[in-house]
């Protein structure tokens, strides 16, 4: 199991392996659920030429060298670096505060709730609209 994960949960309790495990599949589904939302985000922007952004184009605008890395974000895999977001969020067209906002709920899901709770289903499917 990741170290992150500790072995004990908020309150001092050792947590069992199911535990552990359900936790560890919980911030998977969170990082699908952000992928998602950037892929429906990015496909919801159209250049000039009148074609659809493509991940070549947002690797590109943000300064990261292979549109595969881009794939395995919208896929639930790494989230995106924490130093690109503001450019990310111009690429997609979204405030900058909003998306930041965005990115803390899906990649950093405990830390979203201790300040703003636990999010909706609604929240997880579209991200924050405000």
């Amino acid at each position: 199991i990741n170290k992150r994960y500790q072995l004990v949960n908020e309150q001092g309790i050792y947590m069992t392996s199911a535990q552990r495990l359900k936790l560890i599949k919980t911030h998977v589904n969170f990082r699908e659920m952000g992928g998602s939302w950037l892929r429906q985000k990015r496909e919801q922007i159209t250049k000039p030429n009148g074609k659809q952004l493509t991940q070549h184009d947002i690797a590109n605008i943000i300064g990261i060298s292979s549109s595969g890395y881009i794939s395995a974000i919208e896929s639930g895999g790494p989230s995106v670096p924490e130093d690109r977001w503001d450019d990310y969020a111009d690429a997609l067209h979204i405030e900058r505060e909003l998306f930041r906002r965005n990115m803390v709920m899906f990649y950093l899901p405990k830390t979203y709730s201790a300040f703003a709770g636990e999010p909706t289903k609604e929240q997880l499917k579209n991200g924050l609209l405000k």
